[in-house]
């Protein structure tokens, strides 16, 4: 006699990692999405989720070899580049940073987000002129998004600029 396997066991040990992860219990989490790449070795959500928590472990450079696992899988995953581009401004590799946000931003050009960790690159390379760039094009997505204002109007501070104060003002 033998036994049947379920074909979707993988999804249960799938769903118990994402309440684990919501619990905080981070290396329980990863022992059962491990389990999911044993039973599915192409499942790129297990992938995805233990680059999540080991970006809660801030453990980045472990992160972005679990998200560019993800893009091996599923190259259109914008998801993945974003989580690697945010590792690596953590790292404050920031020039290896913008190449993953760029390619954010060639899957979702509306991508909020994208833009404004690309500003905070540009910020953090002193290029505030690209900077502000950038904090418009947010802006522009999200005209309720304060801090961008805020920090377009401190790169006009460090680039001298009169109109430095409009910005402060809509902050």
């Amino acid at each position: 006699m033998s036994i049947k396997l379920n074909p979707n066991i993988d999804r249960t040990y799938f769903e118990k990692s994402i309440i684990l992860f919501d619990i905080e219990k981070y290396e329980e989490a990863i022992i059962n999405l491990n389990k999911v790449i044993e039973l599915n070795p192409k499942e790129e959500g297990a992938y995805y989720n233990i680059g999540l928590i080991k970006i809660e472990l801030e453990n980045y450079i472990e992160a972005i070899e679990y998200f560019n696992k993800v893009i091996e899988l599923n190259p259109k995953e914008e998801g993945a580049y974003y989580n690697i581009a945010y590792s690596k401004v953590i790292l404050k590799k920031y020039e290896d940073a913008i190449i993953y946000i760029n390619k954010v931003i060639e899957l979702n050009p509306k991508n909020e987000h994208a833009y404004y960790l690309m500003a905070g690159c540009q910020y953090d390379l002193k290029k505030y002129n690209i900077a502000i760039e950038y904090y418009n094009k947010v802006i522009k997505l999200n005209n309720n998004n304060k801090y961008a204002y805020f920090l377009k109007s401190i790169c006009k501070v460090y680039l001298e600029n009169e109109n430095a104060i409009e910005d402060l003002i809509n902050f």
